[in-house]
């Protein structure tokens, strides 16, 4: 129950609330292998936001290979804000948007430099 409540919330408000993996996995109610695994990824570079839109997938073995994926991932937190946003999504369409939307994200401080280039190029 307190699963699909805490996927209702995900998806009902539209914006993901990033939380901690390690608190999805204890939720889950996942089997000991799952468990560890899911533990494991935790340890690793993981997105916040990213792994709260992985959580939206109902299906426990997806979840945890959606951790897997987007170990090491930046992403963009508007654009998994859509991943999410249709609770009548599937799954794969879930895990495909995530998928989608990863290393997307231009750091502020790229943008920046990127922008005064343009500038300098515009003014010459």
């Amino acid at each position: 129950m307190s699963i699909l409540l805490n996927w209702f919330v995900i998806l009902s408000s539209f914006a993901i609330e990033p939380t901690n993996p390690e608190f999805m996995c204890a939720d889950r109610g996942l089997v000991k292998k799952e468990f560890v695994t899911c533990m494991e990824k935790t340890k690793l570079k993981l997105d916040w936001y990213a792994a709260t839109a992985c959580h939206a997938i109902q299906n426990n073995q997806k979840f945890v290979k959606c951790l897997q994926d987007i170990v090491g991932g930046d992403f963009n937190n508007e654009a998994l804000d859509r991943c999410v946003e249709n609770i009548d999504n599937s799954d794969e369409s879930i895990f495909a948007c995530i998928l989608s939307v990863k290393n997307k994200r231009f750091p502020a401080s790229n943008q920046s430099v990127q922008m005064n280039s343009v500038k300098k190029r515009q003014a010459e």
